[in-house]
């Protein structure tokens, strides 16, 4: 829906021609806004133009993460596990996928550096996987994602335990040949 004209927030800035303008607009940068702008105008002759709508948007708003397997505070026995977080930027510039990090501890030690965290583009969501391999224990973890323009959200600390899977093969005789050409007697 359009709203009526206004000169709010427009400069005029004399370029080049005697009647050569360049008009600059100045939105608010405190809220998120997207929609098109249009200009009109009349020379001094009294003859109207329109310039064509330009779409643009203003993004403040970090995306989203949301954590989709396994449950926070869970319990799991695996040998890998594979964590999968969502992240989401409804009406925002998009999410930036070489920005997703993530950092974790294990019973308590001290917890890593963020790493960068693969992920696979959906359309209309980004998801990104993180496989733990034999690792045994309390983890907390946490990731952080930005979008297109630098909004960056870290989320909330997550706990996963992992118990790994134990395997026991039965004891493997070992058989070996006599020296020398030896033989043994049986009984």
């Amino acid at each position: 829906q359009w709203t009526d004209w206004t000169d709010e927030n427009l400069w005029f800035l004399e370029t080049s021609g005697i009647d050569d303008h360049q008009v600059v607009i100045t939105p608010e940068l405190n809220k998120d806004w997207s929609g098109a702008v249009q200009i009109s105008a009349v020379d001094n002759l009294g003859n109207p133009t329109m310039s064509p709508q330009v779409w643009f948007g203003i993004d403040n708003t970090p995306p989203e993460i949301r954590l989709l397997d396994p449950d926070d505070g869970g319990s799991v026995t695996s040998n890998e596990v594979e964590i999968l977080m969502e992240y989401v930027d409804i009406s925002g510039s998009g999410v930036d996928p070489s920005s997703i990090m993530m950092r974790y501890s294990v019973d308590g030690n001290p917890t890593s550096e963020w790493f960068g965290v693969d992920a696979s583009i959906e359309e209309g969501t980004d998801v990104s996987r993180f496989t733990f391999k034999d690792i045994e224990g309390h983890i907390v973890y946490q990731f952080k994602v930005s979008d297109n323009v630098g909004n960056e959200i870290v989320s909330k600390k997550y706990t996963l335990n992992i118990t790994n899977i134990k395997i026991d093969l039965p004891p493997v005789p070992i058989i070996s040949l006599p020296l020398n050409e030896e033989v043994f007697e049986y009984g």
